[in-house]
C-alpha cells in the first residue's frame, strides 16, 4: 500500500467516526472480524452484520480513487452474496449519493452521531 493510500485510509477512518485506527483495522482483518479489500489506488473495509431479518455487508470505509473503489464493487458483491448477505450498506459524505447512483446505490437514511460520557 502506498503512503498516500495509507494516509487516505487513516483519514477515511477518522471521518467515518474515529472508531478504528489503521492498525486496529489490520488487526480486525487478521482476526477475520472484517474484510479488507485493496488495489493499487483504493481500499475498502467491510463487515458482515447479522440481523433477524437479513444479513448485510456493511462497507464502513472506502478510501482512494473512485475508479479504484468501484473497480472492486463486483468482487465485494460476490463475497456478500456467497455469505448470504442480501444487501450492502455504506455511510459516506452526501456526494456519494450522486456518485453511487450510477452504480446501483441509493440513499436510505442519514447517519447521526452523539458523543456520550460523564
Amino acid at each position: 500500500m502506498s503512503e498516500q493510500l495509507h494516509r487516505d485510509v487513516e483519514l477515511a477512518l477518522y471521518r467515518g467516526g474515529d472508531y478504528l485506527s489503521y492498525a486496529d483495522l489490520v488487526d480486525q482483518a487478521r482476526l477475520g472480524a472484517v474484510q479488507f479489500w485493496g488495489n493499487e489506488t483504493a481500499a475498502v473495509a467491510t463487515e458482515i452484520l447479522t440481523y433477524p431479518q437479513r444479513k448485510v455487508l456493511h462497507c464502513f470505509m472506502a478510501a482512494g480513487s473512485l475508479g479504484g473503489i468501484f473497480e472492486m464493487q463486483s468482487d465485494i458483491e460476490r463475497f456478500a452474496w456467497r455469505h448470504d448477505c442480501s444487501r450492502m450498506v455504506a455511510h459516506g459524505r452526501s456526494a456519494w449519493g450522486r456518485i453511487g447512483a450510477a452504480r446501483g446505490w441509493r440513499p436510505v437514511s442519514m447517519q447521526f452521531a452523539k458523543e456520550i460520557g460523564p
